[in-house]
């Protein structure tokens, strides 16, 4: 869907390595503008239940419009990517910007920023299994069949999952925290 902004991320150097994998310096428009700030949201809620007291992570990015350019500084880890954008412009850029952006914008920005829904995400992870489960039915016998069992487990851990929610056995509020934990681990060795 075409949007009328642009994102342009200006500078990265103040985040770590695992998450300038992810998100590098450059202009990103239409659906890529989504993806961004999935991505981002994600880091920023990772570094508030990594870093307890305060995280150096940073970055730095553009709101482009056809008539102007709001630059904005935010530190992550204070979930601010999840608070709108008159919040974000507060934090990390100029006031006088803020009465700029027009209605349209602004409704698209704010709804990009709300609350994190880890069940959003995990429909997506389960689409794109599903998906590559579609398509390993027309690739080669062995991709087919080690697609075909990756996500199959993957679907029967998910389904024992949510099964433990529902049964109240997992009780664990920090099972994203540890994830991220655990990622980080491996990244490092």
């Amino acid at each position: 869907m075409e949007k009328d902004y642009k994102i342009k991320v200006t500078d990265t150097s103040k985040l770590n390595d695992h998450y300038k994998e992810a998100i590098q310096e450059g202009t990103y428009d239409g659906e890529d503008i989504d993806k961004f700030f999935n991505t981002i949201k994600t880091f920023d809620i990772a570094e508030s239940l990594l870093k307890k007291d305060f995280s150096n992570q940073s970055i730095k990015f553009e709101i482009i419009t056809d008539k102007e350019k709001i630059p904005l500084d935010i530190r992550l880890g204070d979930k601010n990517f999840q608070q709108g954008i008159e919040h974000l412009i507060k934090v990390g850029g100029s006031a006088i910007n803020k009465e700029k952006l027009n209605d349209t914008i602004k409704k698209d920005l704010n709804k990009q920023l709300e609350q994190y829904k880890p069940k959003t995400y995990d429909k997506m992870l389960d689409g794109t299994f599903k998906a590559l489960k579609n398509i390993s039915e027309i690739a080669n016998k062995d991709i087919a069949a080690m697609i075909q069992e990756f996500a199959n487990s993957y679907l029967k851990t998910r389904g024992k999952y949510e099964q433990k929610k529902i049964n109240n056995l997992a009780k664990e509020p920090s099972f994203f925290k540890q994830k991220m934990n655990e990622f980080f681990k491996k990244k490092t060795k």
